[in-house]
């Protein structure tokens, strides 16, 4: 709650710069945990963004699925559903732009098997990310976008995405 309240105190006082814009950002792309013999799974990324000059305030829900322990039945699996706060730092770079951050992720993470949930956890983990972005008008963007994401329920990370970005 505490980082939610300094986010808001962070975005709010400059909402009104002319300068200023709202993203929406859509990826999809894989989930890897690090170090751990699973499958790769499936990585959901939405978000909302406002960029006020070179600083990017975002607030997403993060939704994982087919992350199975490999060896395991089919019938075993791994979903997590997520919100997260991140900052960023955009660089432009002549053809594209460059986003470097960090933040937290708020997870609620079940296991499966047969149907049937075998447990439940709830969870705070940090994150870096970097985002590339190629603008191709004022309101459309291409984006590519990878997560680190730290210690998620007992393993790290790795999120590849793609998608697209609405700039308003």
């Amino acid at each position: 709650m505490f980082l939610l309240r300094v986010f808001l105190f962070l975005v709010l006082p400059s909402v009104a710069l002319a300068e200023d814009k709202f993203h929406v950002d859509l990826n999809i792309g894989s989930v890897r945990v690090a170090g751990e013999d699973y499958d790769n799974g499936i990585a959901f990324d939405n978000a909302i963004a406002y960029a006020h000059k070179s600083v990017v305030y975002r607030i997403g829900a993060l939704y994982l699925d087919g992350l199975e322990p490999a060896g395991a039945r089919r019938d075993t699996e791994i979903e997590v559903k997520a919100i997260y706060l991140n900052i960023a730092k955009r660089l432009d770079v002549k053809a594209f732009a460059l986003e470097l951050g960090g933040g937290v992720v708020f997870s609620e993470s079940e296991a499966e098997f047969l149907g049937r949930e075998l447990a439940e956890e709830d969870d705070e983990s940090p994150f870096i990310n970097v985002k590339v972005i190629k603008d191709l008008n004022d309101f459309f963007s291409l984006q590519a976008d990878w997560k680190y994401v730290d210690d998620l329920t007992g393993g790290d990370l790795h999120l590849l995405q793609a998608g697209v970005r609405f700039s308003f």
